[in-house]
């Protein structure tokens, strides 16, 4: 077999590139509203990055099927209800109505105006139940629209929306608005395992030695820096972004974020520190396995900013933000 037979055509690749940057351009101006619905949905930024990627992929994945132009914020918001309901689906949660009791007309009703509650409410709400209610009273889409995006009809939609908004109150009157069960804890072993990780990887970052971590990396090691780039194996990885790897511009720790202890490097500039990336780590016996790193995720970035209390970096390799 051919090197080229072997391997993706480089004209491919760049055009695959071409068509990916056209398609970020097209979804612009609704990448915050998504990724703010795909943290509601979630009530994690950590889970909702995720789920937001996701629905990206799936969105740019799917281009080639699609017959007819489309709306692209109902149909990204369409993707990231449906790819949200068949997580919950397999993680057997809850999925649609509590009841069939009668429902009144549409009415209207305060929004719920303090996020901290929104965030509690995939707690409390099944989960068609929920992603109606931040559809509609929250995002503002119509019945209809909601009823192509879910797989309802119109009337189910008003339905979901009346039962959530009815359960709703009834918790916020009886003050049982409860945040929902974190995420299960590892075992002793891996946790000290991936502390280790963590620390090896910001000392050997803050030394510019990418030495220091090769030896704890495993062969089929993935770097996954989406919606940047992806890199598999070791070797891929000391020939590309480890090549420039650590520089004394740049100091990283390892901080608690929303729950997740993590690595965050922050950029030394004149007017003080900005936040540059994050990174979690992955520890299979003893090995590394996997980098998730945050550095192309703006949305992500710019609320971890906000938590730290720090700038955001807008101007760096290969990211023009400002």
């Amino acid at each position: 077999m051919s090197q080229t037979d072997g391997s993706m055509n480089r004209d491919l690749l760049a055009e695959a590139r071409a068509l990916r940057e056209q398609f970020e351009q097209t979804v612009m101006p609704h990448r915050d509203a998504l990724w703010r619905y795909c943290r509601m949905l979630t009530g994690s930024p950590w889970d909702g990055e995720d789920l937001f990627q996701e629905t990206m992929l799936k969105a740019f994945a799917s281009l080639a099927q699609l017959w007819q132009p489309l709306v692209p914020k109902t149909y990204l918001f369409r993707i990231a209800s449906n790819t949200w309901i068949d997580q919950c689906r397999r993680k057997r949660a809850p999925v649609g109505l509590a009841d069939d009791e009668d429902v009144p007309a549409p009415e209207e009703v305060d929004k719920l105006e303090v996020e901290e509650a929104i965030l509690k409410l995939i707690a409390c709400l099944p989960t068609k139940q929920a992603v109606v209610f931040f559809l509609m009273d929250v995002f503002g889409f119509s019945a209809a629209e909601v009823a192509g995006m879910v797989h309802m009809t119109e009337s189910s939609a008003y339905t979901t929306l009346h039962r959530a908004r009815k359960r709703l109150r009834a918790l916020q009157s009886e003050g049982l608005l409860e945040t929902g069960e974190s995420a299960a804890a590892l075992a002793p072993d891996q946790e000290r395992a991936r502390k280790e990780a963590l620390a090896q990887f910001a000392h050997a970052l803050n030394t510019g030695d990418p030495s220091g971590i090769i030896r704890f990396m495993s062969e089929t090691m993935h770097n996954d820096a989406a919606p940047g780039f992806q890199e598999y194996g070791k070797r891929d990885m000391l020939q590309g972004s480890m090549r420039g790897f650590g520089h004394g511009a740049l100091h990283a720790v390892v901080q608690t974020l929303w729950g997740k202890e993590a690595v965050i490097v922050y950029a030394r500039t004149d007017s003080g520190p900005q936040l540059h990336n994050i990174s979690l780590l992955e520890v299979d016996n003893g090995e590394w396995v996997l980098q998730k790193s945050y550095y192309f995720c703006r949305e992500f970035l710019e609320e971890a900013a906000k938590a730290l209390q720090v700038p955001l970096q807008l101007d760096k390799p290969a990211v023009r933000w400002g």
